[in-house]
């Protein structure tokens, strides 16, 4: 049976989700089918896991369980990073565009003399950027726990299939 470590297994499903999540955000349908997208359920939990030393009922195809895994990892971050992404933009974007007004552009020196197409590029470049920003701190702020436990529970399905050769520590023995 194939046994693959902890870290390994951990660096494959954080680069594997990232792919997916990539993916799916390129590949997600324009205009009004964008409501399938959301509506779709975040990652449940894993409801076939079996004690690890329990007889498993029939042969597991090691590709398409972590295709599952990696599918439930992409589904928790997507789902649950999406309002962040929306809230930290709209932030960021108003906070940089009066930024970039009043300093042209430059954001960090405030010009004495502005002209209004000065003050309008300046926006353009301030609610640009800190739109870009707010918008990737609001995903993680929002998206990392859901992230954190889909990884978890698809690690522990995992390892429970005997595809993974160590099971996560509990957080209560590490203290």
């Amino acid at each position: 049976m194939n046994q693959v470590s902890r870290v390994t297994a951990l660096f494959a499903l954080a680069v594997a989700a990232s792919a997916v999540t990539a993916g799916t955000a390129a590949a997600a349908p324009s205009g009004t089918d964008n409501a399938a997208v959301v509506a779709a359920p975040a990652a449940a939990p894993v409801d076939e896991q079996q004690a690890p030393g329990a007889a498993q009922s029939g042969p597991v195809d090691p590709n398409t369980e972590y295709t599952k895994a990696f599918d439930a990892i992409a589904m928790a971050w997507g789902n649950d990073s999406t309002l962040g992404r929306v809230v930290g933009s709209a932030i960021g974007a108003a906070v940089g565009c009066g930024l970039g007004a009043v300093t042209a552009g430059s954001l960090t020196i405030a010009v004495p003399v502005i002209t209004p197409i000065m003050a309008f590029g300046g926006c353009v470049v301030g609610g640009g950027t800190a739109g870009f920003l707010g918008g990737t701190v609001g995903s993680i702020v929002t998206g990392a726990g859901p992230l954190a436990d889909a990884v978890g529970q698809q690690y522990g399905s995992l390892h429970a299939k005997g595809l993974i050769a160590q099971p996560l520590p509990d957080a209560a023995a590490a203290r």
